[in-house]
């Protein structure tokens, strides 16, 4: 499935841009990483208390993003 659909998009994607290989493969792998969370947002605030849970889920889970980050980052120090 990645060699059939997703390397020939990040290789066609990449030389449009003109991005190097490697940044281009790891840019749009994040992209589409979090186009589940985008897609998940843009419904749950169409719904009665919608935006609540966005924001939560959001904020929470960047939260939990840097303090794992910056922990590590420490640990490693």
């Amino acid at each position: 499935m990645v060699e059939e659909y997703l390397a020939p998009s990040i290789a066609y994607i990449t030389e449009w841009l003109k991005l190097p290989e490697a940044l281009g493969a790891v840019t749009l792998l994040a992209l589409a990483n979090g186009a589940g969370d985008v897609v998940t947002a843009i419904v749950a605030s169409s719904e009665d208390g919608g935006l609540s849970y966005n924001v939560g889920a959001i904020y929470g889970s960047g939260l939990v993003q840097y303090f794992i980050d910056c922990s590590l980052f420490v640990l490693s120090w």
